[in-house]
């Protein structure tokens, strides 16, 4: 329904007092990490959090190209 209307659907997902699906198995993938991740980022500000994604996507597509780990 968020998409039919244009509205991000995490955020509509977490106003009904949900959690994305894709969230679990990403959290199951990694336990520790991940709350850990999520706790250090708490308080950052709405930009602080975007540069962060922005550097956790190049992260990622670094380790996908390189053939590396990651």
């Amino acid at each position: 329904m968020a998409t039919l209307l244009g509205a991000n659907a995490d955020e509509w997902t977490a106003l009904a007092g949900r959690v994305p699906e894709d969230l679990p198995g990403i959290i199951q993938k990694q336990p520790t990490a991940i709350p850990e991740l999520l706790r250090e980022a708490g308080g950052l500000t709405a930009e602080q959090l975007r540069i962060l994604r922005e550097q956790a996507r190049k992260l990622k597509e670094r380790g996908t190209a390189g053939g590396g780990e990651g």
